[in-house]
């Protein structure tokens, strides 16, 4: 995946999901949820 892509998709996700990725709480809290998400597929 090109870099510019990459940029894209993430301010795609802070606009539509209003997550803030300068906020350690609420990455941390995202990442708690995918590992989760996983663990029950």
């Amino acid at each position: 995946m090109r870099r510019v892509t990459m940029a894209h998709r993430l301010k795609r996700i802070q606009e539509i999901g209003g997550v803030d990725f300068n906020d350690y709480d609420q990455m941390l809290y995202l990442q708690l949820s995918f590992r989760l998400f996983n663990l029950t597929e």
